[in-house]
């Protein structure tokens, strides 16, 4: 089945595409894509972009998570970090799941809170050693450090946004 970048947008509701270089050819990577799940998507799917013709082919759910409207890359593109644009993780909370890339294959590796609502944004350094989360309702920003294997270490630095009194 072939998908047009019309309908992507139209009925998945695109977000978010990171994509590798599939080494069988020349003219055609994969992308992964996050997703709102609210309307009868289910998270994270990977398609073949044809980067000659623009065409879309293979859709396929790679992974089963909530709202994942952000979504990035280690350097080394062995990890893949998922924010779940939710409040309900944990009470007021969103979550990060962290997944393990195997060529097309995203293997979950944790998940823990962004200690905010409403997780909007991912962002790796280019060493990998740091994961960046912005909460959107929860107005702050988490940032970890990654351990070797990808994952992120469970006591992130956390910086409110808050407006003081004059």
């Amino acid at each position: 089945m072939k998908y047009s970048i019309g309908f992507l947008l139209g009925v998945l509701g695109l977000i978010v595409v990171n994509s590798c270089k599939m080494e069988e050819s020349e003219n055609e990577e994969v992308l992964f894509v996050g997703t709102y799940t609210d309307n009868g998507s289910e998270g994270i799917y990977t398609f073949n972009l044809n980067t000659d013709t623009g065409e879309l082919t293979n859709k396929s759910l790679t992974a089963k998570i909530k709202n994942p409207s952000y979504i990035a890359f280690s350097p080394d593109r062995n990890s893949l970090y998922a924010v779940s644009e939710v409040d309900d993780y944990k009470k007021d909370e969103g979550s990060i799941t962290i997944f393990s890339v195997k060529d097309t294959t995203l293997i979950k590796v944790s998940e823990q809170s962004t200690y905010g609502a409403n997780p909007c944004y991912v962002g790796v350094d280019a060493t990998g050693r740091l994961v960046a989360v912005a909460n959107y309702t929860g107005g702050n920003v988490a940032v970890y450090n990654t351990l070797e294997n990808g994952d992120l270490r469970n006591d992130p630095q956390i910086i409110d946004h808050k407006i003081l009194d004059s």
